[in-house]
């Protein structure tokens, strides 16, 4: 399963209904993972936003949101796109949680650290 703990969801409500949703996944066992496709699908084509801080994880996120937006076809779309025989909502978690387990382990391979320019300070 993906770790999706640096997601954040921002939506254009009170705080009151961003803590009611979260605890009532909370409470249901609903997986963070479900509650975010459940937005996902339930924002499209209005204000609400997905945000991760892993830049990797947006990309990933706005494609998903995009391909969903077009709602004939994002089954189609979304069979295309992970080349799964079959995709329905009940593994629409799965899959989303497999896609964000892939960005997430190539997005955190060690980069070589830059190397701070030193400026000589002139003696006099």
């Amino acid at each position: 399963m993906a770790d999706i703990s640096n997601i954040r969801i921002t939506f254009n409500c009170p705080n009151s209904l961003k803590e009611r949703l979260t605890k009532q996944a909370d409470e249901e066992g609903i997986p963070r993972s479900q509650l975010i496709v459940e937005i996902l699908e339930n924002s499209l084509g209005t204000e609400n936003q997905v945000e991760s801080r892993n830049p990797a994880v947006n990309r990933l996120i706005f494609d998903i949101q995009k391909r969903l937006s077009n709602l004939e076809g994002w089954r189609r779309e979304i069979h295309d796109w992970t080349e799964n025989t079959e995709i329905n909502t009940s593994n629409l978690e799965a899959t989303l949680a497999e896609l964000l387990n892939s960005q997430l382990t190539e997005d955190t391979k060690p980069r070589k650290a830059k190397k701070e320019k030193t400026i000589p300070i002139p003696r006099r």
